[in-house]
């Protein structure tokens, strides 16, 4: 039979809660575990939080991250006029950080960004520098000259019926994500990357030890 729209409350899924604090859904229906989406809705609680918390913030949510990133593609420039860094949420489990994305290096290694950045990233267990496919900051890297990065948002197991969130992960990046910004401040740490596309197997490192691609 075909299914009433998702939207209908009696279709919604069900989040549950296991012993662990880690949440996942399940359809209201089957009672069979199901994806929750927690990406992409683990970063948007995260960036909520800290818009919360934060007297001067601003944030975007951008549509079609999954497909190639088309909102961040067609994003209006002036918004951008202000911007010092951009933080995103958007990398997986609770240590995995984005060294570059879809083949461009998202901060200078040994700039003052990361110098004020990975201290704190190394503090709470975010030490595992990887390089990755696509994100939004990918997109905004190539566009503009702000340094960026991607945060682990502590969701497990994406696009999958076993995808789960764990909350202690989430309350761990949104202490980074305060702690970075009050580090950073509120100026700008400008960072070009270098043109064209950077192969993800020879993007080379001398401080921070990838463990994904090579090294």
């Amino acid at each position: 039979r075909v299914r009433p729209p998702s939207t209908s409350p009696e279709y919604l899924p069900c989040i549950v809660q296991d012993d662990k604090g880690c949440l996942y859904a399940v359809d209201p229906v089957t009672r069979k575990q199901i994806g929750c989406g927690g990406d992409d809705k683990a970063g948007v609680f995260i960036c909520l939080e800290l818009l919360a918390s934060q007297p001067v913030l601003k944030a975007a949510f951008f549509w079609g991250e999954e497909v190639y990133c088309k909102g961040s593609q067609a994003a209006g420039p002036e918004f951008f006029e202000d911007v010092g860094y951009c933080i995103e949420f958007d990398s997986p489990q609770c240590d995995i950080v984005s060294y570059s994305c879809d083949g461009v290096q998202l901060f200078e290694e040994h700039g003052a960004f990361a110098k004020m950045a990975v201290p704190i990233l190394d503090i709470h267990g975010m030490n595992r520098w990887q390089n990755h496919p696509y994100t939004d900051v990918a997109v905004l890297k190539r566009r503009f000259d702000f340094t960026c990065i991607n945060l682990p948002a502590g969701y497990y197991y994406m696009h999958s019926n076993s995808e789960i969130v764990n909350m202690t992960d989430v309350a761990n990046a949104i202490i980074v994500g305060n702690k970075m910004i009050e580090a950073l401040g509120y100026k700008k740490y400008p960072f070009t990357h270098e043109w064209g596309y950077i192969a993800e197997t020879d993007r080379k490192t001398t401080g921070l030890v990838l463990d994904y691609y090579g090294s």
